[in-house]
């Protein structure tokens, strides 16, 4: 999901780390966090935690929620709407909210699929980025704790330089087989936890891969990004999966690549056309135009190919701690609503603690600037109220 390709998250607060790990060790038997993540599908776990008496109040049970979650978006083709939330350990206030008019959210640790679970959302999507990256910080501190990193070369000068990026497979011999020896025995671990919790069965969706061709470091190639998928399914049987796709289509970075395919195996397509305010005019083709076909890292049309339902990540980070405008997010909204094969749309980043760097300028999460929230929110009230006037 992630716009930019090789920036890493915030750094961990040591002294809630050490809260976080403790209290989940006890009660919870949760991942721990993880240090200086290559991977971008969510950022570590002890942003969310506020410390001290919160931190140990966050775990006490939550009040359910009686009224129903909205099945969907009225009047859409969406069976998943929702945004991409992963900064709580509890039922927020805020949480609360966006479950009034969203289905579905995201975790990527047990007890925020718990979390989930109370608040009565009808669809959770689970990352597996914590395995994929426990993975990884097993084989290095196995290999010695030294990977070499990819190099590039200054066009002027002709000079090689490292490029900041972790040539695993050069640093791990053996590194596929490897990593596909430790992969079964986690999401065994993990199916465990969430059993343990009663969340597997709210759980209906697993994310397993973040731009995979941005990351061919870790997804070698495409007979890796396969495994991926029938590998978890021999584990997680009757669970849907998703992974969401961009690329590199130009002079590529080390470690990046064009396109890999969606596995066969793979049961939804996501893509992430990312907002270009210098490509993007203000007017309703120019938005359709580049969601389905001009964006040249990822787009719809390149989904349909596979003929697999399609979640769409929609934007609304800030840029700079400005909103990209009321028209970009509600043309999108109108656009994909109508779209038979595109069956969710998901709002990127909420959390308001969310920062990263881009060519773009600083990144930053939806919940910065209120206004777009509501905005966000009144479409999907809009929505709603449309289709009861009709008697649907």
């Amino acid at each position: 999901m992630d716009q930019t390709v090789f920036t890493k998250k915030t750094a961990l607060i040591v002294i809630v780390a050490l809260a976080v790990m403790a209290v989940f060790f006890v009660f919870w038997k949760a991942y721990s966090p993880i240090r200086d993540s290559p991977l971008k599908m969510a950022p570590p776990l002890t942003t969310y935690a506020s410390g001290g008496e919160k931190t140990q109040r966050r775990f006490q049970r939550a009040d359910k929620v009686d009224d129903a979650a909205p099945l969907m978006p009225c009047g859409t083709n969406f069976e998943y709407y929702g945004w991409f939330a992963v900064h709580y350990t509890e039922p927020t206030p805020e949480l609360k909210r966006i479950r009034q008019y969203t289905n579905t959210a995201f975790a990527v640790i047990p007890l925020q699929a718990k979390v989930l679970k109370e608040l009565g959302f009808k669809h959770v999507v689970y990352s597996i980025s914590f395995i994929t990256q426990e993975i990884i910080d097993q084989l290095i501190e196995e290999a010695g704790g030294s990977i070499p990193e990819f190099t590039v070369k200054d066009p002027k000068s002709g000079k090689e330089y490292p490029s900041g990026v972790k040539d695993y497979a050069k640093g791990i011999p053996g590194f596929r087989e490897k990593f596909f020896a430790l992969y079964r025995p986690k999401l065994d671990t993990l199916k465990r936890s969430l059993e343990e919790i009663g969340a597997l069965n709210v759980v209906d969706v697993f994310y397993l891969a973040d731009e995979p061709a941005l990351n061919r470091n870790i997804y070698l190639d495409q007979e890796f990004l396969d495994q991926i998928v029938a590998k978890f399914k021999q584990v997680f049987l009757g669970k849907k999966t998703v992974m969401v796709f961009s690329q590199n289509p130009g002079d590529p970075f080390p470690g990046t690549g064009k396109h890999l395919a969606a596995p066969p195996a793979l049961d939804i397509v996501g893509v992430d056309p990312y907002f270009d305010p210098k490509k993007v005019s203000c007017d309703t083709e120019s938005v359709r135009s580049w969601l389905y076909e001009k964006d040249p890292y990822t787009n719809i049309n390149w989904a349909k190919q596979f003929k697999k339902p399609i979640i769409v990540i929609g934007d609304a980070q800030l840029r700079n701690g400005k909103a990209i405008g009321r028209f970009y997010p509600k043309a999108t909204f109108d656009i994909l609503k109508a779209d038979k094969d595109v069956v969710g749309l998901i709002w990127y980043q909420y959390d308001k603690s969310y920062k990263e760097a881009s060519d773009s300028g600083e990144l930053s999460g939806a919940a910065n600037d209120p206004e777009l929230v509501r905005l966000i929110e009144s479409m999907s009230v809009a929505q709603a109220a449309t289709q009861k006037s009709v008697g649907r």
